[in-house]
């Protein structure tokens, strides 16, 4: 709410001693905007195949000026990516304009992955690229083949 005095220099302490009167107006509280696209809260980073993703991802609903929309309820598709193909991770509705993914275990590993998030009729997210290691398992296999051919080539 604005105050402003009429009738006198617009002064708080000439407005203290009575000159003027006093009108009010108010700004009307503007609509909400539409969603337009979607945001990255929190992306994922290094991460082993297998295991999930310790941050685990959320994107919000943004609208255009990228302010969360809180009443976005749209079906937001998550993608793992790389330089051969695209995996479906989820496909999950926002509540409140939110999805979040704590049990995400990519299956494949190399480098140059990203996630993308995709829903119809908004502009997608895309992360930073992240690197998904091989599989704990997978690196005690190749431990355990290198000591025996170590141990086979020592004969």
């Amino acid at each position: 709410m604005n105050w402003l005095p009429t009738g006198c220099i617009s002064s708080v302490l000439l407005f203290a001693l009575g000159c003027g009167s006093v009108e009010t107006t108010e700004t009307p509280p503007s609509a909400p905007r539409p969603p337009h696209s979607l945001a990255f809260v929190s992306e994922p980073t290094l991460t082993a195949a297998g295991c999930y993703i310790a941050a685990g991802i959320e994107v919000d609903v943004v609208d255009s000026t990228g302010t969360w929309v809180p009443s976005a309820t749209d079906q937001i598709s998550i993608l793992l990516t790389d330089s051969r193909s695209d995996d479906t991770l989820a496909t999950i509705q926002a509540v409140n304009g939110i999805v979040r993914l704590d049990s995400i275990a990519p299956k494949r590993w190399g480098s140059g992955f990203r996630v993308v998030a995709t829903a119809p009729g908004l502009q997608p997210a895309v992360s930073d690229t992240f690197s998904i290691l091989p599989p704990p398992g997978c690196l005690r296999q190749a431990r355990a083949r290198r000591m025996v051919a170590t141990r086979s080539e020592g004969r």
